[in-house]
C-alpha cells in the first residue's frame, strides 16, 4: 500500500485483484458525454480515501459496457450518496475512479 493512501478498519488487506475486496456495490449511470445511460445496478466496488481526503472507488469491469464508469458518471452508494467521477484510469478487471460527492440539491 502507498504512504500516501490509508485505509478504513476492515479494508487492510484490500486488493483489487481480488473479488472478496468488492464489499459493497453501487449504481453506475455512464455519462457517454452527451446524456446519462440508464443506470446499472449491483457493480462490485470498494473504495479509499487517502490522507488528503481524496475518494477513489474501484469498480469490478462489467460485461455490459455501460456498467463501467467514464468521467462525469455517477456512481451511486448504499447510502444514496451519489459520487461523481472526476478521473478514471480503466483496466480489463477493475476501474479506478476518482471521485466527488455531488453537493445535494437544494429545495426552492
Amino acid at each position: 500500500m502507498s504512504a500516501t493512501m490509508t485505509q478504513a478498519p476492515g479494508q487492510e488487506k484490500k486488493n483489487p485483484s481480488k473479488d472478496e475486496s468488492y464489499d459493497e456495490k453501487v449504481s453506475v449511470r455512464k455519462w457517454n458525454g452527451k446524456i446519462f445511460i440508464k443506470p446499472v445496478e449491483n457493480v462490485p466496488m470498494y473504495r479509499k480515501t487517502d490522507k488528503d481526503g481524496v475518494v477513489k472507488m474501484w469498480t469490478k469491469s462489467q460485461l455490459a459496457t455501460d456498467g463501467n464508469p467514464d468521467k462525469g458518471s455517477e456512481l451511486t452508494d448504499k447510502d444514496g450518496a451519489v459520487w461523481i467521477v472526476k478521473k478514471i484510469s480503466k483496466g480489463a478487471e477493475f476501474h479506478v475512479c476518482t471521485v466527488e460527492k455531488k453537493p445535494a440539491e437544494k429545495k426552492p
